[in-house]
């Protein structure tokens, strides 16, 4: 998926939803692009230039809700990815958002992944 201007209050617009029962563990994760900084003041072919370090551009967070509620977040800031299992006290229906803590690119892609197992 990619994002652009499709947060409202910080929020992804779209959220998951994941249907959970007692006791079983929910594994989720959000991963998304950061850019590669090349040196090519000196190189007269950029596809082959040296890129010896990444530019993250975003700082987004996954989050899981019980109604309003946060129950379980992941929230780094010093890469491309946040991961979290948590197991499910009560049986019902949650939700994963994704939150956009900051951005200085008008856009990336990212992708979330989640497994419910019992």
């Amino acid at each position: 998926m990619r994002y652009g201007l499709d947060f409202s209050g910080g929020y992804y617009v779209e959220a998951w939803n994941v249907n959970a029962t007692a006791g079983c563990v929910l594994t989720a994760s959000l991963v998304w692009d950061s850019e590669a900084s090349c040196s090519t003041t000196s190189c007269p072919r950029p596809a082959f230039c040296d890129c010896s370090y990444d530019i993250q551009g975003a700082d987004l967070d996954l989050r899981l809700f019980s109604g309003s509620t946060m129950v379980a977040t992941s929230a780094s800031f010093d890469n491309t990815y946040e991961y979290f299992r948590y197991t499910f006290p009560s049986t019902g229906s949650y939700q994963l958002k994704v939150y956009k803590w900051w951005s200085n690119v008008n856009q990336t892609y990212y992708a979330v992944a989640w497994h419910v197992q019992c």
